[in-house]
């Protein structure tokens, strides 16, 4: 985790009022095998970014290792259902509130991730997040190869956060009526919507080998 956010700092037309800390890399299938006990994702590999997610999986996850490091969950999480029969698979739909208060992790909220992406105060308002030239920064379309690779292999941006653009499309808190945004374009996606101002909304219990997260916690 890396400090992203002063308070009352901005950025062109993103201004941030609280401190937080922003995940250095995206959440990988090793780290997520070992909160969750399965790993969901298509493209194997322990520090690739975990994908095949749902947004409750993401939030389930934030909450069990809020947990497991004694911090107060930031998450009510209830009426659980699973796409499995036994627990160790993709949730399709829970009834999810949350604890403003609390200081354990949860997703960024879309505000949060592009004044991240974009560097903090001191970026330099780059196309991607860390540069003009996507090739730099991200995996994408025309430079993956049709899949992952381990988190951090490309250029940070400028607060030392990795692949916040493409890797893979990372899910907010941010609700769009029942729908929830994503960003961050993918290892699938053109070089436009890789761009740090682009986003788009999915159900929360969608899933796909474009779809992952990663942490945030306010200070």
């Amino acid at each position: 985790m890396v400090k992203a956010g002063t308070t009352s700092s901005d950025n062109g037309s993103i201004t941030l009022d609280s401190d937080i800390e922003m995940g250095k890399y995206e959440v990988t299938q090793a780290e997520f095998a070992a909160v969750m006990g399965f790993n969901p994702s298509y493209f194997s590999g322990g520090n690739k970014p975990v994908e095949m997610v749902t947004w409750y999986d993401a939030v389930m996850y934030c909450n069990k290792l809020s947990e497991a490091e004694g911090l107060a969950k930031y998450y009510n999480i209830t009426n659980i259902t699973y796409y499995g029969t036994d627990g160790a698979s993709n949730i399709n739909a829970a009834t999810v509130t949350e604890n403003s208060n609390a200081n354990g992790y949860r997703l960024p909220t879309e505000t949060e991730w592009e004044y991240a992406a974009r560097g903090g105060k001191d970026g330099n308002n780059t196309t991607y997040a860390g540069s003009d030239n996507i090739d730099e920064v991200a995996w994408y379309y025309d430079n993956s190869g049709g899949q992952t690779y381990p988190v951090g292999e490309k250029q940070a941006n400028e607060l030392g956060i990795y692949d916040m653009s493409g890797s893979v499309i990372e899910w907010t808190n941010t609700p769009s009526g029942s729908a929830r945004i994503r960003r961050g374009g993918s290892w699938s996606s053109s070089g436009k919507t890789c761009e740090v101002d682009y986003g788009v909304c999915s159900s929360p219990n969608s899933w796909g080998s474009v779809l992952g997260f990663r942490l945030t916690k306010t200070n």
